[in-house]
């Protein structure tokens, strides 16, 4: 799956060929990533999946963009980083979503379960 940033401060206007960077997230994710959702500062990326856990990561690439501030998901923010990740979370993770602040992320379970998880409060 490849989505790109929301918020991107790179334009270009060229008639030639376009490059981009792609990187994976290479963790030990063992089933299907259902649902996806990119944290306000566009730079973590939450991922619901199959395997009944939700997970955010670090997209941070140091090459090409400014470092980040800390978060109340954390400091260290290293490409791949897993920041959260909750378990049984009570079947398919079919969506998930940051609040506009950024300091919280819902996800909606197979089981019609809604969960918030607060990054405020000890991020459960």
């Amino acid at each position: 799956m490849n989505l790109l940033q929301p918020l991107t401060f790179e334009t270009s206007v060229t008639s030639g060929p376009c490059r981009w960077l792609s990187k994976h997230i290479k963790k030990s994710i063992r089933s299907t990533v259902m649902c996806l959702d990119w944290h306000p500062n566009n730079i973590l990326l939450a991922a619901g999946s199959s395997d009944f856990h939700c997970r955010i990561f670090s997209a941070y690439i140091k090459e090409i963009e400014e470092k980040p501030g800390p978060t109340a998901w954390g400091a260290k923010m290293p490409f791949g980083e897993m920041l959260l990740e909750t378990k049984d979370c009570g079947g398919w993770v079919h969506s998930v979503s940051f609040s506009p602040s950024g300091d919280h992320l819902a996800w909606v379970a197979h089981n019609s379960s809604i969960s918030v998880s607060d990054a405020t409060q000890g991020k459960e």
